[in-house]
C-alpha cells in the first residue's frame, strides 16, 4: 500500500519540524511539499495531489481559510485539516459558517501529539471507503 501524501502549511518554521517529526514516525504517511505561504500551497495542493494537507490559519500571502476554499475547489478529494492555536469552541462556533465547512477536521496545535496520527488515519480510510 503506497503512504498517504501530506502537505504541510505551517508558517512556524519549528512546528513545521515537529510536524515533520511527528509524521516520520508513521510509515504510512510521505510528506510530499512544506511551505509558509497560502498562495504556494494552493498551487502545490494542484500540482501534487495530496491526500492531507494541514494547514494553519495564519499565513503570508493568503490566509489557511482562503486557501483552504481554493484547495477544497480545485483538489475536492484532499483532506485539510486546520491546526490552530485558537480555541476549538471558538471555531466549533464558526465552522458552521459557510467556508469553514471546507475543511475536514480541526485539531488545536497543542492535541498534535496525542491526536494528529489518530485523525489522519480516520480520513485516509474514510477516503478508501473503509
Amino acid at each position: 500500500m503506497k503512504p498517504a501524501r501530506i502537505l504541510i502549511v505551517e508558517d512556524d518554521v519549528l512546528m513545521r519540524g515537529l510536524l515533520r517529526d511527528h509524521l516520520a514516525r508513521s510509515s504510512e504517511l510521505e510528506i510530499v511539499a512544506e511551505t509558509d505561504n497560502g498562495n504556494e500551497a494552493v498551487t502545490l495542493a494542484k500540482q501534487l495531489r495530496p491526500d492531507i494537507v494541514l494547514m494553519d490559519l495564519s499565513l503570508k500571502g493568503m490566509d489557511g481559510l482562503k486557501a483552504t476554499q481554493r484547495i477544497k475547489k480545485s483538489c475536492p478529494d484532499t483532506h485539510v485539516i486546520i491546526l490552530t492555536n485558537y480555541a476549538l469552541e471558538d471555531l466549533k462556533e464558526r465552522a458552521r459558517e459557510g467556508p469553514w465547512l471546507q475543511a475536514s477536521a480541526f485539531l488545536a496545535k497543542d492535541e498534535i501529539a496525542k491526536r494528529l496520527l489518530p485523525v489522519i488515519s480516520s480520513l485516509i480510510r474514510e477516503k478508501k471507503g473503509e
